[in-house]
């Protein structure tokens, strides 16, 4: 599947923007077993979208207002961002719908900092 598709089927099984980004994918967790936080906690089979990771977040209490969170659709290598907006007093919001969702690549950056 590419990225257009998946999104369909997210809306499909996903009541909102908001649910995707905090739930993720319904599916069956790949390591039953893992504590929350490990990287395996956040892997799950979905029955029609297959396995997908949660691969990064950023942002929330005293970081900012900028959010976003990342999902590897690993049977498809497609990965897909929701960015959203964080407020102390209000939470995460999505304000512009499923518009948040865009598909990205993983890329290595370097750069130069002097300490």
């Amino acid at each position: 599947m590419i990225y257009q598709e998946i999104l369909e089927e997210v809306k499909k099984q996903c009541t909102d923007v908001s649910e995707f980004a905090h739930e993720g994918i319904d599916g069956e967790k790949v390591y039953p077993e893992a504590k929350y936080g490990t990287e395996e906690y956040g892997i799950y089979k979905n029955s029609v979208l297959g396995v997908v990771k949660q691969v990064a977040q950023h942002g929330g209490e005293g970081k900012g207002e900028d959010w976003w969170i990342v999902y590897h659709f690993v049977d498809h290598n497609v990965y897909i961002k929701i960015d959203g907006y964080y407020q102390s007093y209000n939470g995460t919001e999505f304000y512009n719908g499923w518009d948040c969702c865009s598909e990205v690549s993983p890329r290595q950056k370097t750069i130069t900092v002097y300490e």
